[in-house]
């Protein structure tokens, strides 16, 4: 027959702890927390997630600005008109 390991009546041991004085006791867990302070938590994780992920971001591309690409670019053309013509020319 197959022992079960130091625990609770269902085998679970983390459900109790080792003292320093070589007793066993029954490990003591938080109190429940209500659900805003749950939520807080993980919005304030969250939170130090994207700024770690933001310095890494502009670590790695040198915090250089957007760039627009070719087809974004606005016709030289039209940038030169006057504000008169250049609204004409763009409706």
């Amino acid at each position: 027959m197959v022992s079960k390991p130091p625990g609770d009546a269902h085998g679970v041991e983390w459900f109790t702890t080792t003292n320093p004085d070589g007793t066993v006791s029954e490990r003591k867990f938080p109190l429940p927390r209500s659900f805003a302070n749950v939520k807080r938590g993980f919005s304030e994780q969250k939170r130090a997630d994207a700024k770690d992920w933001a310095r890494k971001q502009l670590a790695r591309t040198g915090n250089r600005k957007h760039r627009p690409r070719e087809k974004q670019k606005p016709d030289p053309t039209v940038a030169k008109a006057s504000k008169r013509l250049a609204s004409r020319f763009t409706r």
